[in-house]
């Protein structure tokens, strides 16, 4: 796994840094998965609510369900007992381990919700009452493109070099934040 940035930061660190590693890291998993969950939560509360195919019930029913407990398990597994110590290459190596152990059962629950989600909006019903009753909380977006939207980022972020990217955007970010103004 390639993380040059994520390498250089907990090099130069302590367990502190690592721990703000995982806690990003935690931060855009659950804004994304939680970004599904809500949608999902909501259209099952619609389908509930609508004159609902009941076949397009209980798929609404179970993906709630399912996401629902994807976003327990994930927040569970992104609490790991981050090590005392300051050791760079121990921190460099649980990091590792960390981001591919939780990728590697992440991204088939993910597939397997996100085929579950393709099917739920592949439906009829879904067009006729799902957009029709949501669709002014979209914004000119459909409500399907706002509910797969965040699968593409999950997936992305759980690519090393673009969970890399996003800290060293946030370490510049510090960088030029705590260096003194030119002038």
């Amino acid at each position: 796994m390639t993380t040059p940035t994520i390498s250089a930061y907990l090099s130069g660190s302590n367990h502190d840094a690592l721990r703000e590693v995982v806690q990003v890291f935690r931060h855009d998993y659950v804004q994304y998965l939680g970004m599904i969950l809500s949608w999902v939560t909501l259209i099952e509360a619609e389908a509930a609510a609508l004159d609902a195919d009941p076949v397009f019930k209980a798929a609404a029913t179970a993906l709630q369900a399912n996401a629902e407990r994807a976003f327990n398990e994930a927040s569970v597994r992104l609490r790991p007992d981050i090590p005392a110590d300051d050791e760079p290459a121990r921190l460099i190596a649980f990091w590792e381990a960390f981001f591919h152990d939780f990728s590697a059962s992440a991204l088939p629950a993910l597939a397997e919700l996100e085929a579950q989600t393709d099917a739920l909006v592949s439906q009829p019903a879904f067009d006729a009452l799902i957009e029709n009753s949501l669709g002014a909380a979209a914004e000119g977006d459909s409500i399907a493109g706002l509910l797969l939207r965040p699968f593409e980022r999950l997936r992305a972020m759980l690519q090393p070099a673009v969970f890399d990217a996003r800290v060293a955007e946030i370490v510049a970010s510090r960088r030029s934040s705590a260096s003194p103004p030119a002038g």
